[in-house]
Order: C-alpha cells, then structure tokens, then sequence
C-alpha cells in the first residue's frame, strides 16, 4: 500500500499504470530519500535504476523492492491509497533507512 498526495504531480503515472514499486532504502542513503521527497521533478536524473518485473523503476544498491499491481485506490482525506498485490519482491543484506518522529533513525 503508498499513499500519494493528491497534489502530486505523479499521481496521475500511478493510478493509470496500473503498476508501482516500493523501494527499500539502506540506512546509508539519506540523500536520496531526501532527493526524492524534495524535487518535484527530475529526480530519477542522474539515479541509477532498472524496470522491475512489472516496468516500475528499481533503483540499484537499494536494500530490497517490492514489485506490485495495483488491485484498488482510494480516497483518503488528501491522499489517495493504492493498494496493490505483490508481483515480486528482492531483498538484500543490511540495515533499512528509518524514517521516525520527524527524523531518521536506526533500528535498536
């Protein structure tokens, strides 16, 4: 499930392809989460990435993907909820980047 600002200018690519992969960030990429969740344009630019099994970017070096199809979207107060099925899933070795209380942390 990834909930989208209604404002999103990509919310439009998300609902009609049908399509979507959630990636998993180690805890040493701090800017990239922070390069995604400030640009509101061009942020795959200079990114290096590949098409999972369903065409949604991976992004390389991430700790794991989850490949997904789309089942159903909702509205939810501003944002819109898809909920998807899970096509395919890659995970690798390491600790994930938290995102907690304002800030990032670690695990334990």
């Amino acid at each position: 499930m990834v909930a989208i600002d209604r404002d999103c200018t990509f919310l439009k690519v998300f609902e009609t392809s049908g399509f979507y992969a959630v990636n998993i960030l180690r805890e040493n990429q701090v800017d990239l989460s922070i390069r995604f969740a400030q640009l509101p344009e061009g942020r795959f630019t200079g990114v290096a990435w590949s098409e999972g099994s369903t065409g949604s970017p991976v992004i390389e070096g991430v700790l794991g993907v989850i490949d997904c199809k789309t089942s159903q979207v909702i509205d939810a107060g501003d944002h819109r909820v898809l909920i998807g099925e899970v096509v395919e899933v890659g995970i690798g070795e390491g600790r994930p980047l938290v995102f907690f209380g304002s800030g990032y942390t670690r695990l334990g």
